[in-house]
């Protein structure tokens, strides 16, 4: 869970505390890491009460298309990699903040996502990030910082969520 906290900008007092659903999985940067990450946020967003098919679908190919372009760029590193050091990993996280989902994958190579341009309509690669353009309201990726300067970046999508989520503060601490 995500604290919002609203600061009262005379007094610098709190307002209001809002938690916001917020959910964070590390996968492995393997090939077949994509299946779980698409099963993960299906069940997460059902979890929260978001049973929109639609919804549900978009979502789904966002996080997938995410986490393939971090894999692909993951994988590309010069040096063989041990499963399990921090380079090897991805990070997807969801977040719904008011009415918006976000979708942030981070990977430790700093190279900016490109969508790239003139893709063939029946390439089966290469026509990622222009699907998430299509079906995001907002896209786009930011560098995060470690102790000694950057340390790898995330990519993100922001996803308009249904209406009405279904009774999503039952399945909610709030």
């Amino acid at each position: 869970m995500g604290r919002i906290m609203t600061v009262d900008r005379i007094s610098g007092s709190i307002l209001q505390t809002q938690y916001s659903p917020a959910e964070t999985l590390k996968l492995v940067a393997l090939p077949d890491a994509v299946a779980p990450a698409r099963a993960y946020c299906a069940a997460t967003l059902r979890g929260w009460g978001f049973m929109d098919p639609d919804f549900l679908f978009d979502a789904e190919l966002v996080v997938s298309e995410l986490v393939t372009n971090a894999l692909e760029v993951v994988s590309l590193g010069d040096r063989p990699r041990r499963l399990l050091e921090e380079g090897a990993l991805i990070r997807l996280t969801l977040t719904v903040l008011a009415d918006l989902l976000f979708i942030e994958v981070w990977d430790r190579v700093l190279r900016p996502p490109r969508p790239q341009c003139d893709v063939p309509a029946d390439a089966t690669r290469g026509r990622g990030l222009r699907i998430v353009a299509d079906l995001a309201c907002q896209w786009g990726y930011r560098y995060s910082e470690g102790p000694c300067g950057p340390d790898g970046k995330t990519v993100y999508a922001v996803l308009p969520v249904p209406a009405h989520p279904i009774q999503a503060s039952k399945y909610l601490d709030v």
